[in-house]
């Protein structure tokens, strides 16, 4: 159970890691965000760019507790601690995706009314 465990989050924390990066392989990104645009562009700009942060550093603690999970070596504390971590990491990673969900459906209707 461990193992699957193990491969199965391996397995996400990859996928993850790799996604921006294919996602911006479609297109070519403008290399400065305020360059252009009305004040509602760039504060989207700046949401969007934050909270891709946000997920950024949430796979990095992801992995953080994935490892002190895995280098627990049976102890009870340390399990606790990766545990909490990865939960933690998890339920903060569903936060930004539904965050960015929210942003990009409130922009959509903004400019639907404009």
């Amino acid at each position: 159970m461990k193992k699957i465990w193990t491969k199965l989050l391996g397995t996400l924390s990859v996928g993850v890691l790799f996604y921006p990066i294919t996602a911006y392989a479609l297109s070519t990104p403008k290399l400065t965000p305020l360059s252009s645009g009305t004040l509602g562009d760039t504060v989207g700009r700046i949401i969007d760019f934050i909270l891709w942060l946000a997920g950024a550093l949430i796979v990095i603690y992801l992995i953080y507790g994935g490892i002190i999970y895995i280098t627990a070596a049976g102890s009870e504390d340390k399990i606790k601690v990766g545990k909490a971590a990865v939960i933690n990491a998890i339920i903060g990673l569903v936060v930004v995706f539904l965050a960015l969900m929210i942003s990009a459906w409130v922009r959509r209707a903004l400019q639907g009314l404009a």
